[in-house]
């Protein structure tokens, strides 16, 4: 007579709400985070709304409000590395590097350009501490070659070299998208443009700071 192995209990077999629960959360969690930065990198200069990246990452809307209270809340954790980021640059470059070190910073985070912006423009740095920093250390370089500069063109220039970097990502993701580029030549396109920021930062002003009386300094 053969003997049948008993049944296994329902608790065995079948996995515990919680654990199915946690599971889910880490997955939903995940997805979002995925989501926010594939969008941030593939456009950063326009801005997407919660429905759009909760539709990218195949969950309901909701549950970025759930876990992370807000757009911007889930928008900090996709890019929390951006703090250690701009703190090697910063560390790394020293002064003479400065520049090129917010071109870097850009290339590896597009979504950072349009903060890097906001602060160079004076407009928003909160919660964005160590890009004001990087920002306005690229102002005092500018200030330091450039003594015969009012603080206004200080601050364009600064503006201007920003704008700069962040216009090379727009223009590299049209090549590569629309154009084809082959990705193995972005590297000279790359060292060609980290020397126009640097061309940039070094140009001489062409308008000399004027003294009450309207005498050249």
């Amino acid at each position: 007579m053969s003997v049948l192995p008993p049944e296994r209990s329902s608790l065995q077999t079948v996995p515990r709400r919680a654990d199915i629960d946690v599971v889910s959360t880490r997955n939903a969690k995940g997805a979002l985070l995925d989501a926010a930065r594939r969008l941030a990198g593939l456009r950063p200069a326009r801005p997407f709304g919660v429905r759009e990246v909760a539709r990218a990452a195949g969950v309901n809307h909701s549950l970025v409000y759930r876990y992370y209270g807000s757009l911007e809340g889930l928008l900090d954790e996709a890019t929390a590395d951006r703090d250690a980021m701009t703190l090697r640059l910063l560390d790394d470059r020293g002064t003479d590097g400065i520049v090129t070190a917010v071109f870097d910073l850009v290339l590896e985070q597009p979504f950072v350009a349009t903060r890097l912006a906001e602060v160079s423009l004076g407009s928003n740095d909160e919660g964005w501490s160590q890009q004001g920093n990087l920002v306005r250390r690229i102002r005092e370089r500018v200030a330091e070659l450039h003594a015969e500069m009012s603080p206004d063109d200080v601050s364009a220039r600064t503006v201007s070299l920003v704008a700069s970097a962040f216009g090379y990502v727009l223009y590299e993701k049209f090549l590569v998208a629309s154009l084809r580029w082959p990705t193995d030549r972005l590297g000279e396109l790359r060292a060609q443009h980290r020397l126009l920021l640097d061309e940039l930062l070094r140009r001489p002003t062409d308008d000399p700071v004027r003294r009450e009386d309207g005498v050249p300094q």
